[in-house]
């Protein structure tokens, strides 16, 4: 009897203890900042009709199509960041509320964002709104409840209208299904409108001390809640009766049942959501903030969140997802199928290292912590082996039922009934088949035969990681720096060193599927499928979660893998197309599924071993088959991260010509399992599909010409394709490549046609001009020669006029001088005044002589041209002037003059000439004042000699310069007439130009240039 008391003890403390190391999983999954949610706090979350998520969070706006976000802030035209409730109408807009402003987002702009909606008061915020299956929008401000038309022009309703309805601080709350608008104020009543017609429903129940209130509709009731109970209005026996005095309606009748709060519970006094789950829960928070569950009517598990969130939203999406919306901690999503019971995810020997699992005869082992436990399916519990000894390295299973374990010293093997051991050391993988063990060490492969383990033969010296026979006998053999074939007889061994890259890594985990392929898990390089002479791999650029894997298990012809972020099953494989499907839960749907270590599977569930615990899963959860949904581009950007439309046809230039982009089919449920297939068709041809799992195409840089982008979403096995998503894209050629380039061409070619034609023409015309330019090059020739003869002339006469015109002009003057000197007494008064006029002439004779030969040998001085002072050119002339200078007063003004090319001597007479002319023509007993400046003009000098003398009448202004011209009579004035003439042909031979401004009595200026 006693020892039955201590059997039955121990047996229930193994049941308390097997116990004890199982509870639920949710698969539930956390979306925070890291993944790219805005903000950590969202305050509300709705789903529009193209499938995207919205959050409205404390910092803006975020769009979510379950692989990327898509924010809006200020800088995108949201009113303020801080966005409190969200609401999707059937017009497509997406209606925001942020801090009292209301505004709605409709192809990516905001609208109302800074002007109020029509009935609202300028600075009146918007304290609630819902929007109507008909497109109406109902917002309270200010007191004041307005309804407007799906077109935001009307009103078609307000407050207003019906004085004498008290409305006390109304909070819209729910529409119903049969349309009604259901408000609530602060006089504890709630407001059904419905068309004209306004309904008050008075309350029972007292509300939050506050007296805000959340109501919903929840298929024909309404709900609504106090502190402690959640209250349900039946309206099947309500009756509207309308009070003579009032003349209010009121809807008496109205049956309230209640349900009071789980545990004693109660609600936030501001009471953020009450939402009805496709399990018929009711949930709302409570007063700490925690999701509460306030009515449960179903037969499953109710989902389990983490420990201290704060609620702040909750949203059942189209698919009956379930997402959670938090302060601090982001938004959780759960999968509508999986909380029932048939597919509950559980977790065993929690906080427990499962190292390894094998399955036989019905039952599962895993080694824990270097301890056996054994896994009773029709009990789901794990039993601790008390009578196995602890430091368990691995684990196989025989036929008879038995396993093997190995320690570090030692091999047993164990049954219910007996044990038997062996002296082996350092065994680190097993391997049974049939009546043959192999087994691998850290540095050998042995093999023995059954029941007689200690005698083995040794096949290979190899750290051994993995062992399998395949059905054909073959033993194939882990290493961890690749892998070896065994095709029988002592000794003989086929490496495969170089078979594709997995074969230098670490193998991991060998099987085979039912169709002979041999598949290898390697740690660092994915799977690996071998048959016959051609493989497969299958890693992280198609579709495996992580290329380290840690255990693999063949079922049928689908094989399992799992690697240290995720469980995979891998089917409906193609080795010919190289086509395979691949579903997979990871650590970003599942919490504790991380720091994987093995695998096993049994009928109905996977079981994964990780460093936490074991979790079993059920074999639902990997569907190869799901509804692929439509499928809709997200994004379209160009390299430069423009953003592009995607709601009609694209506009690229050929010189911006790149584009990537983006499409989802959103099913947040079933994302991991979704493939794609999509190509780029440029007009006139049609492209391959291209399949993926990716949710972006690679960058594509497009030729000119018209392009249809066509995407669409694929069933598990690739068949059973969603619509096609298609769109446009236009990329515009360059100017040489358009008509009217083309007709530029051909207007060209013309123009060079007749270019050549005219060409051909002038040479005929150049042959016949030739000839006409050689005769004109003979005339002139003859000219020249003429003109060369005619100067020949010039220079004779010029030496006529320097010599035999000068010699009888200066006999004259002598002998008319020796007159007056020896016979001038004998002269009469009269004689001696012609002997006067002689001298007289000849002196001026003389003269013009003197200034002819001047001016006709200017040219012939031209090329004595040197670097010239001029500062010291005009101190020459005033010193040749000087004696006049001091006799007349003469004042001198000047600036410092350049350094130019030049004949000194040209230079001399200039400044000589028109120093004298500023002189001589004075008026009477008036000081001559002289000025002489100069100023950089551009390439050239400018030069001006001023005088104050008797200046020069306008009328004369073309004789000033001509030879022998005198505007004065020789009494009046002395000089020849040639002075002017000769400083012009100086000034002009030395590429420059002179003119004079004058005014009579006021005096002249002469002004010159003269290049630099």
């Amino acid at each position: 009897m006693q020892r039955f008391i201590l059997i039955l003890f121990v047996f229930q403390l193994l049941v308390f203890q097997a116990s004890a190391f199982q509870q639920t999983v949710q698969p539930i999954k956390n979306i925070s900042q890291e993944d790219g949610l805005l903000s950590r706090t969202v305050n509300a979350i709705e789903q529009d009709a193209a499938g995207y998520m919205w959050f409205g969070t404390s910092v803006g706006l975020t769009r979510y199509d379950g692989y990327r976000f898509k924010n809006y802030t200020v800088s995108e035209g949201l009113p303020s960041n801080e966005v409190t409730d969200l609401k999707y109408d059937t017009q497509g807009r997406l209606w925001v509320m942020t801090e009292g402003e209301l505004c709605y987002l409709l192809n990516g702009d905001f609208d109302y964002e800074d002007r109020p909606l029509p009935g609202q008061e300028k600075d009146a915020q918007i304290t609630s709104f819902i929007t109507t299956k008909n497109g109406q929008l109902w917002f309270t401000a200010k007191g004041k409840l307005i309804a407007l038309d799906s077109t935001l022009n009307e009103i078609i309703w307000t407050s207003d209208n019906t004085p004498h309805i008290p409305f006390n601080n109304p909070i819209i709350q729910c529409e119903d299904g049969n349309g009604a608008i259901w408000v609530y104020d602060d006089d504890n009543y709630m407001w059904r409108i419905q068309g004209d017609e306004v309904v008050l429903v008075p309350l029972t129940f007292s509300l939050p001390s506050n007296k805000f209130i959340r109501a919903a509709c929840i298929g024909d009731d309404i709900y609504y809640a106090n502190q402690n109970n959640l209250i349900r209005l039946k309206q099947d026996k309500a009756f509207i009766q309308k009070t003579p005095k009032e003349h209010i309606n009121y809807l008496y009748g109205v049956q309230e049942e209640i349900t009071p709060f789980p545990d004693g519970k109660s609600i936030r006094s501001k009471l953020p959501f009450l939402i009805k789950d496709s399990d018929d829960r009711i949930w709302t928070a409570e007063a700490d903030g925690s999701f509460i569950i306030v009515e449960d009517k179903s037969q499953s598990n109710p989902p389990t969140l983490p420990k201290g969130i704060i609620a702040l939203d909750m949203h059942k999406d189209a698919m009956n997802n379930i997402w959670f919306a938090t302060k601090e901690n982001g938004v959780y999503f759960l999968n509508a199928s999986t909380y029932s019971p048939a597919s509950s995810i559980r977790l065993f020997l929690n906080e427990k290292s499962v190292e390894s699992i094998c399955s036989s005869e019905g039952y599962t082992f895993a080694i824990v912590d270097g301890d056996l436990y054994r896994f009773y399916e029709n009990q789901d519990s794990f039993y601790l082996e008390k009578d196995v000894p602890s430091g368990i390295n691995s684990i196989t299973a025989l036929e008879t039922g038995d396993i093997l374990l190995s320690y570090k010293d030692k091999i047993l093997r164990y049954n219910e009934e007996n044990q038997d051991t062996y002296d082996i050391q350092n065994v680190s993988t097993m391997l049974a088949w049939g009546d043959t063990l192999f087994y691998g060490t850290k540095g050998k492969l042995f093999r023995a035969a059954l029941p007689n383990i200690s005698k083995s033969d040794r096949i290979i010296n190899r750290n051994i990681t993995a062992i399998f026979k395949d059905k054909k006998g073959h033993l194939w053999i882990g290493t961890e720096n690749g892998l070896c074939k065994n095709t029988g007889g002592d000794g003989h061994i086929e490496y495969k060193d170089e078979v594709d890259i997995i074969f230098g890594h670490n193998i991991s985990g060998i099987a085979q599927t039912d169709d002979g392929t041999i598949w290898i898990a390697t740690k660092g390089a994915g799977v690996v499928g071998l048959r016959d002479t051609s493989s497969i791999i299958i890693n992280t650029e198609n579709y495996l979660g992580h290329d380290y894997c840690t255990g693999l298990v063949a079922e049928g012809n689908a094989v399992w893998v799992s690697t240290i972020t995720g469980i995979h099953k891998i089917s409906n494989i193609d080795f010919k197309d190289e086509q395979f499907f691949v579903s997979y839960l990871s650590d970003e749907d599942i919490l504790q599924l991380s720091n994987i270590q093995s695998i096993a599977v049994n009928d109905t569930h996977v079981l994964v071993g990780t460093q936490e615990g074991l979790i079993q899963v059920h074999k639902q959860y990997f569907s190869d088959m799901y509804d692929p949904s439509k499928v809709i581009i997200t994004d379209a950007f160009q390299a430069d991260k423009t953003s592009l439309p995607t709601d009609g046809p694209i506009e690229l230039s050929h010189k911006n010509n790149s584009i990537r982009i983006y499409y989802a089919a959103i099913n947040h449920a079933q994302r991991n399992n979704i493939s794609y297939t999509f190509r780029m068709n440029r007009s006139g041809s049609e492209e391959t599909w291209k399949k993926t799992r990716d949710h972006f195409t690679p960058t594509y840089v497009l030729q000119p010409g018209s392009y249809v982008f066509e995407v669409q979403a694929l069933s598990g096995i690739w068949t059973g394709p969603s619509k096609v998503k298609n769109l446009h894209i236009n990329v515009s050629k360059p100017f040489t490549q358009t008509t009217g380039f083309r007709l530029l061409m051909v207007l060209l070619g013309a123009v060079i046609l007749i270019s050549l034609y005219r060409i051909y023409d002038d040479g005929r015309q150049k042959t016949r001009l030739k000839e006409v330019v050689a005769q004109k090059t003979a005339d002139l020739k003859e000219n020249v020669n003429e003109l060369e003869r005619t100067n020949h002339e010039l220079e004779e006469f010029n030496y006529v006029v320097a010599h035999d015109l000068k010699a009888p002009l200066r006999s004259m003057y002598s002998f008319s001088q020796l007159l007056k000197r020896t016979d001038g007494e004998n002269l009469s008064d009269s004689g001696k005044d012609y002997v006067d006029f002689i001298q007289q002439s000849a002196e001026r004779l003389q003269e013009t002589i003197e200034d002819l030969l001047s001016f006709s040998s200017i040219d012939k001085t031209d090329n004595n041209e040197v670097e010239v002072d001029l500062n010291e050119i005009l101190d020459n002339a005033l010193d040749y002037l000087q004696g006049i200078i001091e006799v007349q007063n003469v004042q001198i003004q000047r600036d410092d003059l350049p350094t130019l090319l030049a004949n000194p001597a040209h230079m001399l007479q200039v400044f000589q000439n028109l120093i004298t002319n500023g002189i001589k023509y004075q008026p009477k007993d008036n000081q001559p004042i002289i000025n002489i400046e100069c100023v950089q003009k551009g390439n050239e000098w400018l030069f001006a000699v001023k005088d104050n003398g008797i200046g020069i009448d306008k009328q004369y202004e073309d004789k000033v310069f001509r030879i022998f011209q005198r505007l004065h009579s020789a009494e009046e004035y002395s000089g020849t007439g040639i002075g002017l003439p000769i400083v012009k042909k100086i000034i002009e031979s030395n590429g420059g130009k002179i003119w004079f401004e004058s005014e009579l009595g006021m005096g002249t200026t002469f002004f010159f240039t003269l290049p630099k």
